[in-house]
């Protein structure tokens, strides 16, 4: 692998080859030229406090990172680390509790939601997903054109056509925000 790497470098954006890393999947060592690591087939997860917060799957994930700073100026120092996603399926998990509860009570109930594209940032937890978005939580089912979650307040924040819809009740909106701890939902600007 470090060979390879090094052909990688003095070949300045590409090596036609790929590594199968045992337990992480391919390695495509033909990646973009912004992308520090190229891999099929990933999972991330994460979690605080020893709750599983989410858990994510992709077809393929590049590893980008970069420094912060005008084009064609030396960097500040100042990094943003994250990883691109194609395909992506994530898994929220809705309701988490604590204290002395069963496994299932506090890590919560799974919502998981697909979309054709995605980032994850490295730094906070925060992911962005778009192109086609997908979810299902017990009977209820969600559609967008782009999602993004913010680790901090365990809030999805749904853009573009927003449909909402269950056995209870459909409801269409440009805008809908979904607490995970609450379950409050709130959508806005000419709700149907």
């Amino acid at each position: 692998a470090g060979y390879m790497a090094w052909q990688y470098q003095q070949a300045g954006s590409s090596v036609s080859t790929t590594l199968d890393v045992p337990g992480v999947g391919e390695v495509d060592m033909q990646a973009d030229v912004g992308a520090d690591l190229s891999l099929k087939n990933i999972e991330l997860a994460h979690g605080q406090a020893g709750q599983l917060s989410w858990k994510l799957t992709s077809e393929q994930a590049r590893y980008v990172q970069r420094e912060k700073g005008k084009k064609g100026e030396k960097g500040t120092g100042d990094e943003t680390q994250h990883v691109e996603l194609v395909r992506p399926t994530i898994t929220y998990y809705v309701g988490q509790q604590s204290g002395n509860k069963t496994v299932e009570q506090v890590q919560g109930e799974p919502m998981t939601v697909k979309a054709r594209q995605g980032r994850v940032d490295r730094q906070g937890g925060a992911a962005r997903l778009w192109d086609n978005v997908r979810g299902t939580y017990h009977n209820s089912s969600l559609a967008a054109q782009e999602l993004v979650y913010e680790d901090a307040t365990r809030q999805l924040t749904l853009k573009g056509g927003v449909t909402l819809a269950s056995n209870e009740f459909n409801s269409t909106a440009p805008f809908m925000t979904l607490n995970l701890e609450s379950k409050d939902i709130l959508a806005q600007g000419g709700v149907v």
